[in-house]
This record gives structure tokens, sequence and C-alpha cells, in this order.
């Protein structure tokens, strides 16, 4: 077996941590593996800082065949890491490989194409990730948690749930915490405060163009108490409308000025979510994903939205009942799910179409 597939027998020997070798390892596959967020990604899981560092895995790298030597490239600065907590790297182009026995998938395959209109960019995603989720239906273990984190994420995890019929519709999920970290960095921003000091922010929605921070029933610490956080800042003006065009515009901004993808971010999100997912949220707290709806909220049931999540300590999820919403929150979601339908029918159309296409001959 090569460098690039084989198992770091000395790291079985180095315990950073007196008790990790007491769990099993966990089988954790990124698709997409040799793009930019994935490469940030992984390091966060060698470090221990999404599943914590007593938590040994195997890291499984899934990406097409034209990036077979990046992928190499990758599992070589990873051997190279040393980590402690990784018992393997597999790298591989081949669907039954990355999904067999997986805990884990981070969703991220995606096409670096341009000059497409809506349709046909999600057109070139659903061929993906419709293969990507009968492969999950086939060989992943059903209790695999999985973050969709391509755009547009809601619409292609509904698409991953529908596939893979044998795995719950809880267990897949969309990247909602990038808009979380992103409203929590601004509210710091205009406070001068640390991220730290502000919690429960609720992201409710889409994908970036639309989605919708909202501060109403976030508190924000001051001298070692809690308070509402539009009490706080004092300003509706900034939190109806400033704050969200902010988080909204972000990715373009970000864009514009890096000139590539803003991978560290969003890896770092990623990382949060699965964190949180993992391990539980913290006790009065609660953390934003994209989950299937239970039609709370005036949300279609079954759509995948970004709602206010608590997580206990078996990472099991539900979704936060008893918030009570403005007229002005009320119209942003119902907003939010005609688009959101939108999309879901476009998608389940084109999937009709895929379906039905001839296959190549052998």
């Amino acid at each position: 077996m090569d460098e690039f597939c084989k198992t770091l027998e000395a790291n079985r020997h180095k315990k950073s941590h007196p008790d990790w070798e007491e769990k099993d390892p966990v089988r954790v596959l990124v698709t997409g593996a040799g793009g930019l967020v994935a490469y940030s990604l992984v390091y966060q899981l060698m470090a221990g800082s999404v599943l914590g560092e007593n938590q040994p895995m195997i890291l499984v790298l899934l990406d097409i065949e034209a990036m077979l030597s990046v992928l190499k490239g990758v599992a070589m600065e990873l051997n190279d890491c040393c980590s402690a907590l990784v018992i393997e790297i597999i790298v591989t182009t081949d669907l039954q490989t990355a999904f067999k026995d997986i805990d884990i998938a981070f969703m991220m395959a995606s096409m670096n194409i341009t000059n497409l209109d809506s349709s046909e960019f999600l057109r070139a995603h659903l061929k993906i990730y419709k293969q990507h989720a009968e492969a999950l239906n086939m060989y992943a273990k059903k209790t695999v948690k999985v973050i969709v984190v391509s755009e547009p994420s809601n619409t292609l995890a509904y698409i991953c749930i529908r596939y893979a019929k044998n795995i719950s519709g809880k267990n897949i999920t969309s990247l909602m915490r990038l808009y979380q970290n992103r409203a929590v960095v601004q509210v710091g921003f205009r406070q001068k405060i640390p991220n730290g000091h502000i919690r429960n922010v609720v992201i409710w929605g889409n994908n970036a163009s639309s989605v919708f921070p909202d501060l109403m029933h976030s508190s924000i610490r001051v001298v070692n108490e809690w308070n509402p956080a539009p009490q706080v800042i004092q300003n509706d003006h900034w939190i109806k409308n400033e704050l969200v065009m902010t988080v909204q515009r972000r990715p373009a901004v970000l864009a514009a000025r890096l000139k590539i993808s803003n991978a560290l971010s969003t890896a770092k999100a990623v990382g949060d979510q699965m964190h949180d997912w993992w391990l539980g949220t913290k006790e009065g707290e609660w953390v934003c994903m994209g989950v299937q709806s239970d039609g709370s909220y005036g949300v279609e049931e079954g759509l995948i939205f970004g709602f206010p999540v608590r997580i206990d300590s078996q990472s099991n999820y539900s979704i936060v009942h008893d918030l009570v919403n403005s007229d002005f929150t009320r119209q942003r979601i119902d907003a939010m799910v005609k688009e959101n339908i939108k999309e879901r029918d476009l998608a389940l159309k084109i999937c009709l179409e895929l379906e039905n296409m001839p296959r190549p001959t052998e």
C-alpha cells in the first residue's frame, strides 16, 4: 500500500491525550477534497477541533479523476502533519470506496463553472449530488451525519434526502453556520465586544442572497449579564437592514477582494456546525443549521430550511419551537419559503429528466 492510502501505524502510539485510543475511529468522508474549502477543513479535523481532541478517525478524500494528483498531494501534506488522531488516509475517485461505512460526510463537490444561468448551474450540480446521494444510500452507515456545503445547499440537501431513502432525513443537513458566524462578527464589530459575548443569533432560510439573520431572540453579554440584543444595540434600522444586507452581500464582497472562494471562513463554519452537532450545544444556547422542516414557523414540512436548533449530548438535534416572530420576520420567512419551493420544484424536474436520460452504452 502506497503513502496515499496507508495506515499510519506510528500514530497509533502517539497519544497526545491519554484516552483517545479508547474510542473507535470514525470514518469521515470529504467530497470535492481537492478544493480549497476541503483543504482548509481537513486540518481542523486532524487537529481535533471538530470532533474533539480524543476522537480518532479514518479520513476519506474523494474527488474526480482529474483531481487525483491534487488529492495525493493533500494526503502527503496530511501525513506530514503527523496527527495522532488520524488512523488512515484514503484517497479515491470511486464512490463505493468513498461512501462505504462512513459515519460523517462533508459534501463539498462543486463545479467550477462560469457563464451559466441559475438553472444550468443547478443541473450541473444535481448530476453530482444525485449520484452521491445514491452512493450514500447504498454504502454509508444508516446513522451517517451529512452536511451539504456546496450551493444551493438547501436544495442539494433535499435531493440527497430524496435519493438516500435508507438514511433518515434528520441526518442530512445543509450549511447555515457560515451566515451565523458572519452575523455574530458584525454585531461584535458594531458593539466593540468579543464574539463570545453574543449568543443565539438566528439564521432563517436559504442561501446567501436571501438569507435572513435575526437578532430579535439573541442576547449580548454586558457586565456579566445577558441582555436582549435589540435592547443593547438600540438601532432597529441597523438590525433589520444594514446587518441583513451585509450578511447577504458578504460572499460577493469577499470574491471581489480575494479573487478566489472564501474557503477559510467556509471551512471554519463547516467545522463549527459539525462540532456542535457531534458534541452538543451549551445549556441555554442554540445554533443554526439547514434541517428538514417539521412544519414550524410556516415552513412547508420536508423543506430544508435554516432553523435554530438545540443539540443534546447524544447528537440529537431539535428545532427551537418557542420563538415568537414579528410580522416583519414572518414576511421574510414566507418569501424565502416560496423561493425554496420554486428551486426545489425545478430541481425535482431536472432530476426526473436525468433519470429518463439514456445511459451510455458500455
